[in-house]
């Protein structure tokens, strides 16, 4: 029996009993947990049109006078045949040329019934109609195997992922960039603000800033994307470039990611995003600033909550055992076993604005916690009007 037949059978049970007079319609209402609106509803029903009244209607298709005629669609769908990667209002006006008279509107809405509201979608459906088979392209594949594949890494310093990144336009201050590099295996990250992104700045951040932040690490390798602050697109002359140069001067591997591959270098990525939500959307809504330099302090200080106190949730730290980059970046899984320095097997780390500690043993000493290297943070007045800024 189907569900509109139980339904059907119910409604004449309730009306048999209530033709027997046995008892009142209030109390007959609440046996069967249905409102007294509803019986007299399908009562009246009944009256009219006997037992079959109680059966539920099958409601008929809304007429729709102004849809578009068969005729005319099959006209739109000749037309964007030709020219897929038009528009509904393009549409429309070459039509017109042709005496069709259809709105714009009217074409939308066969476009959308037909799947087709998208120049994309119009031309994969011309190209099914003649018959190519659909295939993704080169780019897309890559995308799809990149999902599954996973950089390896050991220790820290063997390989890390260096990027520019443009964060916005600064009123008073003018376009402004930042340098940033993360480990692969430890996520232990550096970043330094510019005002264009060059060789001469890519340059500046690894030997001042990077090196100096990742003591007492070794980078073996560094990656990055093939922008011109970091490489040419002349191979004989690559060797001649200045960022090259001084990589090899550090006794620094350099490599690139492949062109239009970005997921590539997909960890300096993650750490774009995560300054990007949580630093640079919140430093410009608290305060006004009126250089680089200002900024800067306050980007070291993220930096060092970052490194050095914040919890990691990538699955690369999780799956060593570590909770806070800086744990894994002093680790005895590095090449050079950084905790027979310190005489301990495991490493603890010293917070350099409160000294909490989030290991098991601390490290004193200020090699280690390269203490030199980052400048404590200065309070600064925070205004109320927020600064400008647009954000890539």
């Amino acid at each position: 029996m189907s569900e509109k037949e139980f339904i059907y059978h119910m409604r004449v049970k309730i009306f048999e009993e209530a033709d027997k007079k046995r008892a009142s319609i209030t109390s007959l209402c609440e046996k069967y947990h249905v409102s007294r609106k509803w019986f007299y509803k399908w009562k009246r029903r009944r009256d009219k049109e006997g037992a079959e009244g109680l059966r539920t209607k099958i409601r008929a298709k809304p007429k729709m006078p102004n849809k578009v005629s068969i005729e005319l669609e099959e006209k739109v769908l000749e037309f964007i045949k030709e020219y897929p990667t038009y528009g509904p209002a393009r549409i429309e006006a070459e039509l017109k040329r042709r005496n069709i008279i259809v709105g714009h509107t009217g074409i939308y809405n066969v476009l959308r019934r037909r799947g087709l509201n998208t120049a994309k979608m119009r031309l994969e459906w011309v190209r099914r109609l003649n018959g190519e088979i659909v295939t993704l392209d080169e780019l897309q594949r890559a995308k799809e195997k990149s999902k599954t594949n996973h950089i390896e890494v050991t220790y820290p310093g063997e390989l890390v992922s260096e990027d520019t990144f443009y964060i916005g336009c600064l009123k008073g201050i003018g376009r402004i960039y930042h340098q940033v590099a993360g480990d692969c295996f430890s996520s232990f990250g550096a970043a330094k603000i510019y005002m264009n992104k060059t060789a001469d700045t890519s340059c500046d951040f690894i030997e001042n800033h990077l090196i100096k932040k990742f003591a007492p690490v070794k980078i073996e390798r560094i990656l990055t994307d093939c922008g011109t602050e970091y490489t040419t697109w002349h191979k004989e002359t690559i060797p001649n470039h200045k960022f090259e140069k001084a990589c090899n001067l550090l006794g620094i591997k350099h490599t690139t990611t492949k062109v239009r591959h970005p997921w590539t270098n997909g960890y300096v990525e993650r750490l774009n995003k995560t300054l990007l939500d949580e630093f640079y959307s919140l430093a410009f809504r608290k305060k006004r600033y009126r250089s680089i330099e200002e900024l800067q302090v306050d980007l070291d200080e993220f930096m060092d909550y970052y490194n050095y106190r914040r919890t990691h949730q990538g699955y690369k730290l999780k799956e060593n055992g570590y909770n806070i980059p800086v744990e894994a970046h002093l680790s005895k899984n590095s090449k050079k076993d950084l905790t027979k320095e310190v005489g301990s097997d495991k490493v603890k780390v010293v917070s350099l604005r409160d000294r909490k500690e989030v290991g098991e043993k601390s490290i004193l000493t200020r090699q280690v916690l390269a203490e030199d290297f980052i400048k404590p943070r200065s309070e600064k007045e925070e205004v109320l009007a927020c600064q400008i800024v647009t954000t890539s």
